[in-house]
């Protein structure tokens, strides 16, 4: 009678171990949407305007325009990459629309400066930013290293073929010019330094440009 009552001890400790082993996890919450709700729209691709690039269709700039107005930032690049394809004044209209966010405002502007070579009114309007005193000195700064190098990063699919900018001869002595005068026109002095580091990038770009001296 003893040993019954020590095995129907055992088992039921045994049982009550396994009861605890077995408790089920929590499985997390996923809330799915009532009946009224519409449902979210996925975000668009960007797979036509790296198509567009790779194949130089210059025809879809208006669909760029309008993307980058969007605050697209690989538009607004493409916009910068066909800058010579209609004297940047896609890229132009886009920079001026106040539509940007504060970094695309900033990337536009060192693509203004990149491009100036095709854009008849580059020269002016930096020169306008850097005298008006409600200038953000990112935009500044962005246009200084705009200057200081004609080419500029593209965010793009490394594996698709692009002809990487600039897609003009630089006038690296139209450069210096404008960046000086940008230098001479704004008195913050983290600003100068900036321009002056800038300046020396240019003349060495400027120098292994043209290795011969020629």
């Amino acid at each position: 009678m003893q040993r019954f009552r020590e095995t129907a001890s055992t088992l039921k400790s045994n049982l009550e171990v396994q009861t605890t082993a077995v408790e089920p996890r929590r499985i997390p919450y996923l809330r799915t949407p009532a009946a009224s709700e519409a449902p979210q729209t996925e975000t668009p691709t960007n797979d036509w305007i790296e198509q567009a690039v790779a194949e130089g269709d210059a025809e879809e700039l208006p669909q760029l325009e309008e993307a980058a107005l969007k605050n697209n930032h690989q538009a607004l690049e493409a916009l910068a990459f066909f800058a010579d394809q209609d004297q940047a004044a896609a890229l132009t209209r886009v920079w001026r629309s106040q539509s940007l966010t504060p970094s695309n405002q900033v990337d536009a502007t060192r693509y203004l400066a990149a491009t100036m070579e095709v854009n008849p009114n580059a020269e002016q309007l930096l020169h306008s930013l850097a005298t008006d005193p409600n200038t953000d000195l990112r935009t500044l700064y962005a246009a200084a290293d705009g200057l200081a190098d004609p080419s500029f990063p593209l965010s793009f699919d490394p594996d698709v073929p692009l002809a990487v900018p600039p897609h003009f001869k630089p006038d690296y002595s139209a450069r210096l010019r404008m960046l000086d005068g940008l230098r001479s026109a704004v008195t913050d002095e983290n600003f100068r330094v900036h321009a002056d580091q800038a300046r020396m990038e240019l003349q060495a770009r400027w120098a292994d440009s043209n290795p011969t001296g020629q």
